[in-house]
């Protein structure tokens, strides 16, 4: 112990736990000059050889560890003699607690056992971080699964209600909504009209169609940095925004938390998709990349919907174009009757239509008595008048189902008449003869009264003649020409095969 001094008496000497510093003193006896003897000493345990000290009579022995050492030394005179024995003292240095072989090797224990339940902690995080980087990659496969179903669907043509259905039904196992609410700009971005909205709920807190400024919400800033918005405590929000409509109506339906989705197409803003949940603080900025992705198919069947639906009107216009463009080519441009393509058009069906059923078919040549000399007196203005009024009134005489009346070629009409024989031809000629012949025609500038006759030439198939359609209409035109010919102002009738 420090300071502490420590007589040899034979035994050897004890030296407690804790000591650091040994310091052993020596002598030896000579009666003749003393000053002059050399000493060597060498502590077995420690020093590797002896050690040669000259005159000095002391030995240090700084921070000895503990355990069992014997000090010799031996003593040299002036003249070479040395001493015939060495002195010798064991000693024992007592180790503490911690030097003992117990206490090391109990320690050795504690380090393994402190190794082993580190590298058994260390374990454990491996495979609690292995497991939440599997269910990381498993979610985020689902989710890429996900939109990439939502995608194909889109591609598929899907209409946007059924895409968006199918957004609703498929996400909720990955990422935490109860509403979801889509919505599209204007083209000039500064209305937003509500499409669509689904919530495990009624949903009834925003009406669809319903209208809202984008520059009088929050969602301005939205649009203008199509960045994603999180809002976890709507009532927060609802506070800060007691103007807010929407807000007020999703938070009076129990939901706690939104997040806002721009759907941006090359840069320009076409819509909002708004998940809501009735948990509070349900959305990270994690979930923005998924949203993102969903928000990006979206976007794309938004831009084909559009398109689509320009494509479809356009494509309405042009059919409906395309009827106007039919109708008046089967119409004679000045009378509004049917012309003389449709005439041969209907006329071949009625023919094919007679054959298979073997019934009657009769035709009508009509031709205005004296056109020419009419509108040389009158002038071309009242001659057109003049034949708008007989095709009038040749239409109004027909009225039968089936009955047919159309332009033939200048003053000349022509008329179907279906199941019709020879008798009830003649009868509805000379009807149409009649009307037009009682009828008067105001002149277009001076009001005075005009007239005008008609002659008709008729002919009929009968079920064991030629039914033959060209033969039909000749024998109708040789019937009318007979008419003329007779003195004009008159019906005559012509059999295929002759005249009647």
């Amino acid at each position: 112990m420090p300071g502490t001094f420590l007589e040899h008496d034979g035994s050897g000497l004890r030296l407690p736990a804790g000591s650091r510093n040994l310091e052993i003193h020596y002598t030896a006896l000579s009666f003749v000059n003393p000053e002059e003897i050399r000493f060597r000493y060498k502590l077995n345990g420690f020093d590797s050889d002896w050690v040669d000290v000259g005159n000095r009579r002391v030995a240090y022995y700084p921070f000895l560890p503990p355990g069992d050492y014997e000090f010799r030394v031996m003593a040299f005179n002036a003249y070479g003699f040395e001493s015939t024995e060495d002195a010798t003292v064991t000693i024992h240095l007592t180790p503490a607690i911690h030097q003992t072989w117990w206490f090391r090797g109990l320690g050795a224990v504690l380090l393994v056992a402190v190794g082993l339940a580190i590298a058994g902690i260390r374990i454990r995080t491996l495979r609690n971080h292995e497991r939440r980087l599997a269910e990381l990659v498993a979610a985020q496969t689902a989710e890429l699964e996900e939109v990439f179903e939502l995608t194909r669907k889109v591609n598929a043509g899907l209409v946007l209600e059924d895409v968006l259905d199918e957004l609703y039904e498929s996400f909720q196992s990955i990422i935490p909504y109860n509403r979801i609410d889509f919505g599209v700009l204007s083209e000039d971005r500064t209305v937003m009209r509500t499409l669509w909205a689904r919530s495990d709920g009624k949903a009834k807190g925003i009406p669809m169609g319903y209208a809202l400024r984008i520059e009088q919400t929050s969602l301005l800033e939205v649009m203008r940095s199509g960045q994603p918005r999180i809002l976890n405590d709507l009532h927060q929000y609802l506070e800060q925004h007691p103007g807010s409509d929407t807000a007020r109506n999703i938070v009076a339906e129990g939901m706690q938390s939104n997040l806002t989705v721009p759907l941006n197409v090359m840069d320009k803003p076409v819509g909002f998709l708004f998940f809501s949940s009735r948990k509070p603080c349900a959305y990270e900025q994690a979930h923005t990349k998924v949203f993102e992705q969903i928000a990006a198919t979206l976007s794309q069947i938004v831009v084909k919907s559009r398109l689509y639906g320009e494509l479809l009107e356009t494509r309405g216009q042009l059919e409906e174009a395309n009827r106007e463009l039919q109708v008046l080519a089967r119409l004679d441009g000045l009378t509004g009757i049917p012309n003389r393509r449709s005439f041969d058009l209907q006329f071949d069906q009625e023919v094919r239509r007679a054959n298979r059923t073997a019934a009657p078919l009769s035709v009508l040549m009509i031709d205005i008595d004296h056109f020419k000399d009419f509108n040389d007196l009158y002038g071309h203005q009242s001659g057109d008048s003049c034949l708008q009024a007989v095709a009038v009134i040749l239409q109004a005489g027909l009225r039968r189902a089936g009955d047919f009346i159309a332009r033939y070629g200048g003053e000349e009409f022509v008329a179907i008449l279906p199941e019709t024989n020879e008798t009830e031809m003649e009868r509805i000629a000379e009807q149409l003869r009649c009307s037009v012949e009682q009828a008067r025609f105001p002149h277009p500038e001076t009001g005075a009264e005009l007239r005008v006759t008609i002659s008709i030439g008729g002919s009929t198939t009968l079920p064991n003649s030629d039914r033959s359609g060209s033969n039909l209409v000749a024998a109708a035109d040789r019937a009318l020409y007979g008419a003329k010919d007779a003195g004009r102002n008159r019906c005559l009738s012509s059999r295929v095969n002759g005249v009647s």
